[in-house]
């Protein structure tokens, strides 16, 4: 009768969950600039867009990181990120409730809460830093406004580490359903960021001219929120799942339309002829 060698007794699956997990990149990269693009389109069109439509103003252009309403009011501003986060919340649910079959599917799910999440949170705290963007407007007339700054910078900061731990617990327990290697962790996220930046920088230098300001805006949104990402402590172990992020053309190809629309598309300001009242 012929022995089993030492270690040869391991279950199937055992010996599956064991093996290191080969996660396609392209596919990966994919993933990542369709979660930016409908993280910023929700921004500024759904966000600032439709609220713009909806107070009865006009919608006259809209770019990568600005969208121009006939009107500026609180309101209108302040829906920008608030559409973010609603975003972030939807995400969230989706993967909590009823989360999607498909390893990939899972993966871009997560990615859209992380966006959203992070972007929105980290928005907050710059806008009360530096006094740019949506949140002075949300806060003009606002006394002291020094003190609505530092509560902003706070609230923000704040935020923002709420997102993060509950991006960590999302991924553990309902995209990837197990535990990454540090190595894997940071295949998993900065990937889809580096597709994100490309798209994002790409938009800008293309359609707005490379601008310091927007080149650093750009980056923020994205490759800020990557490395952020890496450093999720619970979901760091060396032990592996069979979560598997296989090449997906379908991805891919989505991936090259949607990101080629947005930099050529919406990259130069995108003019709406006066869209609405």
């Amino acid at each position: 009768m012929l022995q089993p060698k030492a270690g040869a007794d391991m279950t199937d699956e055992a010996a599956t969950a064991s093996a290191p997990q080969r996660d396609n990149i392209p596919t990966l990269m994919a993933l990542g600039v369709v979660a930016y693009v409908g993280e910023t389109l929700l921004h500024e069109a759904v966000g600032h867009g439709g609220m713009c439509l909806a107070s009865g103003y006009r919608v006259t252009a809209i770019a990568p990181l600005w969208m121009h309403c006939s009107t500026t009011t609180a309101l209108v501003n302040l829906m920008g990120p608030g559409a973010n986060l609603i975003g972030a919340v939807v995400y969230g649910l989706i993967l909590r409730l009823a989360p999607p079959r498909s390893d990939t599917l899972r993966l871009f799910v997560w990615l859209g809460f992380a966006f959203n999440g992070l972007v929105a949170a980290g928005y907050m705290g710059v806008g009360g830093l530096t006094g740019f963007g949506d949140w002075p407007v949300v806060l003009a007339g606002v006394a002291p406004l020094w003190l609505a700054r530092v509560g902003l910078v706070v609230v923000g900061v704040g935020l923002y580490i709420v997102v993060l731990r509950l991006a960590g617990g999302l991924l553990s327990r309902a995209a990837v359903r197990g535990a990454l290697t540090d190595r894997r962790l940071r295949r998993l996220v900065l990937s889809p960021t580096l597709g994100a930046a490309i798209a994002a920088l790409g938009a800008e230098v293309y359609g707005q001219g490379g601008r310091p300001l927007g080149l650093a805006l750009a980056a923020g949104c994205t490759l800020v929120v990557g490395f952020s990402l890496t450093s999720l402590p619970t979901v760091k172990a060396e032990t592996v799942t069979g979560f598997r992020i296989g090449f997906s053309l379908m991805w891919v190809v989505l991936a090259v339309v949607v990101g080629a629309a947005f930099v050529l598309g919406v990259g130069p300001g995108y003019e709406l002829a006066g869209l609405g009242g």
